[in-house]
């Protein structure tokens, strides 16, 4: 009886044991588990004091009037610095393995999805500036985009083709629901597009007056349309690459009309000098005829004081008749030899002598019709 006393006691007093003990430990579970909610509230609360503090500087990269648009000069090292204190803040959230529900962290799961929204609109809003921006030329002065600064009259890129051109418009211009950020994108791209047509329409202008390396044209009407299509052009290389070829279809051009220029000189001064010569000899015959005439008139007498006979050309000069014309060169009337007939010797009385009238004798000065001559040949 007494041993079973004892066993009594003894299995009360191990039950009484126990039981402080699973009193104190659940007392002191209980307090570590308290422990680690107010660590684990502590890290939440300090993460979304650094989600704040992203978001700050998050809105420094938008323009203050617009924030459909980036601040000027925008890069993306900054982004990036941002990018990974928003990933390592949300890392150190994450990794608590308390049972999130009981943590106050309504306000941190709000400011975390609201940072992460406005960190990928700015990373998507630099994306697309920076893919437009290398449509054109730009350096750290000058570029298409910058902010809520557009500049629309720059020239395309150096060999610039038509992929990268549809895949801004794939990447950045899908929703239908555009942005005042988005319009200026799609202006920029359409800008793009034409300058690229213009370049492409140039070069068509061009191949039909210059291809493979030589003229095969030189057709003036076509070199001068590729001549305007080219200036059209904004790209400096390219268009100085036209110019280029251009300026060998002018020279052939140039030389063709010199040539062309050069044949009509030689003809036209054929023509002078064939004119001339007709002109001189017009003259020549003109004044050896002058002579001819000068010298027949010259040598006809027509006041009766020669021997020569008027055949009834000549007119008087003191002939006040008004019609007078210039006496033709006639030849003179050929001179009969005159006929004297033989007369028989007069009787000279008887004395044996005839008697010769001396007129009657021909050559005899007294002889009208002998023709004027002193000589005497005697009988």
């Amino acid at each position: 009886m007494e041993k079973l006393r004892t066993k009594t006691k003894l299995m009360i007093t191990c039950v009484g044991v126990i039981a402080v003990f699973a009193v104190g430990g659940g007392v002191y579970a209980n307090s570590q588990s308290k422990q680690k909610i107010e660590d684990a509230q502590k890290v939440v609360d300090k993460e979304r004091g650094t989600l704040r503090d992203i978001t700050k500087e998050l809105h420094k990269l938008l323009d203050s009037k617009d924030n459909e648009f980036l601040a000027k000069d925008v890069t993306s090292e900054k982004i990036k610095e941002l990018q990974d204190e928003f990933d390592q803040a949300t890392k150190k959230v994450s990794s608590i393995s308390i049972d999130l529900k009981k943590l106050n962290r309504e306000t941190y799961a709000s400011e975390e999805t609201d940072t992460k929204e406005l960190l990928e609109k700015i990373e998507k809003n630099y994306a697309a500036q920076n893919a437009v921006n290398k449509l054109y030329q730009f350096d750290d002065k000058s570029m298409a985009l910058n902010g809520s600064k557009v500049t629309k009259d720059l020239a395309i890129a150096d060999d610039l083709k038509k992929g990268p051109i549809q895949l801004v418009r794939i990447d950045f211009l899908q929703d239908k629901n555009q942005t005042t950020f988005d319009k200026v994108i799609s202006e920029l791209v359409m800008n793009a597009e034409n300058q690229l047509k213009q370049i492409n329409s140039a070069k068509q202008a061009v191949n039909k007056v210059f291809k493979e390396d030589k003229v095969i044209s030189t057709d003036t009407k076509l070199y001068e349309i590729a001549k305007v299509e080219t200036e059209k052009i904004k790209n400096t290389k390219t268009k100085k690459a036209l110019n280029e070829q251009l300026e060998k279809v002018k020279a052939a051009i140039d030389k063709k009309v010199a040539e062309t220029e050069k044949k009509q000189a030689e003809v036209k001064e054929e023509a002078a000098v064939d004119q001339s010569q007709q002109q001189q000899n017009v003259v020549a015959t003109a004044d050896t005829q002058a002579a001819t005439d000068q010298g027949a008139a010259a040598s006809a007498d027509y006041t009766g004081a020669g021997g020569n006979v008027d055949t009834g050309g000549y007119v008087s000069q003191g002939n006040a008749d008004t019609n007078y014309q210039q006496p033709q060169n006639q030849a003179p009337a050929q001179q009969e030899t005159p006929v004297t007939t033989p007369q028989q010797p007069a009787d000279n009385g008887g004395n044996g002598s005839s008697h010769v009238d001396m007129s009657d004798i021909q050559g005899s000065e007294d002889n009208p019709l002998s023709g004027g001559t002193t000589e005497w040949g005697g009988w």
